[in-house]
């Protein structure tokens, strides 16, 4: 924070909120409503500087030198996150509008300004060393907040910085919460549980995992914490989890089970499309019956949305489910179907259709984890059924919230091994 007198414009850029000003759209209000509203804002503010730029022993250039470290986790930078108070509903940046005034002349900005007037103001530091011919650094720019103080721009510019890094590791923190509160009456599974925990604080919310073909970030992973649509990779992942645990067990006749890449299905070249899916064994052109293929799919009817698409060869069966039970994302997975699956397959080659009626979703975010579970209770319940009787599928309305968490932290389970083992061979 910079000295509460405004600096002499010929020696910096001052970018000046203009108070006067009211955006276009805005409805006039009393004059007395407006004082006491510029009062209350003003007051706002002086708390905001009192304690944003220093809390304690941590300041803003703190959170700059531990950023630049690139170790953005939990352990490392957390606490000197806590230390900066999270803005007062933004009280510095709620005007639309400012002035830029650099000696006699002056610009209006029009922004919104929350969040955004460093990149205004970043603006026209550029036009001021094009124009001038200089090199301004970012201390070299104030901002004239609401008449109550100024403040070195460097300094909004960390500010933005925490409000990025904080939002990544408030997702952190979610999915620690996320992994504490499952219900695990296993000890084997409460020995893992510990290390995942102790494991998510020291993982950078920056990093990408490689893993089977698939960039898997930090954050796709920290979705399993919160109320988020799954990633592709999340959903392959964690499918392909569950069919190299299902193949080694005992069957009532050996079989070949593969998943199918979502991101193949999205592909536009129509030629490579199909070579990745059918894969060099041929897993659709040659209809041998010991296979069965699992397709996570992805439709985008009314948002995205994880359905499923199972082929069972030796039955001659293909199933279909949309955890929505809606009959538009079903005539799209079907239009999968009969568009990609079926071209592969020889005329004379019948599939009878069945769609899958249970587990109906009852949230917006657990489409990708009901169709994991789904393929898993099929591959589970096909190999101990007879290939002439029907798979004994459950129709319950939808799975118990506790169950369906379970599952969630499951699947996640899944995919962080798999991303870490990768990263430690």
């Amino acid at each position: 924070k910079a000295s509460p007198q405004i600096l002499d414009d010929d020696a910096k850029s001052i970018v000046k909120l203009n108070t006067a000003s009211r955006p276009s759209g805005r409805p006039k209000q009393k004059e007395s409503f407006k004082k006491a509203k510029r009062s209350k804002e003003i007051t706002d503010t002086l708390a905001y500087v009192d304690t944003v730029a220093t809390v304690g022993d941590v300041t803003l250039e703190v959170l700059d030198e531990v950023v630049k470290t690139q170790q953005l986790s939990i352990a490392v930078v957390g606490e000197a996150l806590d230390g900066i108070r999270r803005m007062f509903d933004g009280a510095v940046f709620k005007r639309p509008k400012a002035l830029v005034i650099k000696g006699n002349h002056s610009r209006s900005v029009e922004s919104n300004i929350r969040f955004v007037l460093p990149d205004s103001a970043t603006n026209v530091k550029i036009r001021e060393e094009l124009i001038n011919d200089t090199k301004l650094a970012s201390s070299d720019i104030v901002i004239s907040i609401l008449g109550v103080g100024t403040f070195s721009l460097v300094d909004i510019e960390r500010m933005r910085t925490w409000h990025e890094v904080s939002k990544k590791l408030t997702k952190a923190r979610k999915l620690v919460k996320f992994v504490e509160k499952i219900v695990i009456d296993d000890d084997h599974k409460e020995v893992e549980r510990q290390r995942i925990l102790h494991m998510i604080p020291f993982m950078n919310v920056d990093r990408v995992f490689s893993a089977n073909g698939h960039n898997i970030s930090f954050l796709d992973l920290a979705g399993y914490g919160g109320d988020q649509w799954l990633s592709d990779s999340c959903v392959f992942l964690a499918s392909l989890r569950v069919v190299k645990e299902a193949e080694p067990q005992t069957w009532q006749n050996p079989k070949y089970v593969t998943v199918v890449d979502p991101l193949y299905l999205q592909l536009s070249d129509v030629e490579r499309r199909n070579q990745y899916i059918d894969t060099k064994d041929h897993i659709f052109t040659e209809m041998r019956s010991n296979r069965i293929v699992c397709c996570p799919t992805y439709v985008d009817i009314e948002f995205p949305h994880w359905c499923g698409i199972i082929f069972d060869m030796e039955r001659k069966i293909v199933w279909k489910y949309d955890p929505l039970h809606k009959k538009s994302n079903l005539d799209a997975v079907q239009e999968v179907i009969s568009g990609v699956f079926m071209k592969f397959m020889s005329s004379h080659m019948e599939m009878q259709a069945k769609t899958f009626t249970g587990w109906r979703q009852c949230d917006g975010h657990s489409c990708g984890v009901l169709v994991v579970q789904w393929l898993e209770q099929y591959l589970s319940l096909v190999r101990s059924t007879p290939p002439d009787a029907s798979i004994p599928l459950a129709h319950d309305d939808k799975l118990d919230s506790k169950q369906l968490a379970y599952e969630r932290y499951k699947h996640f389970s899944y995919v962080l091994d798999t991303v870490v083992t990768n990263v430690d061979t």
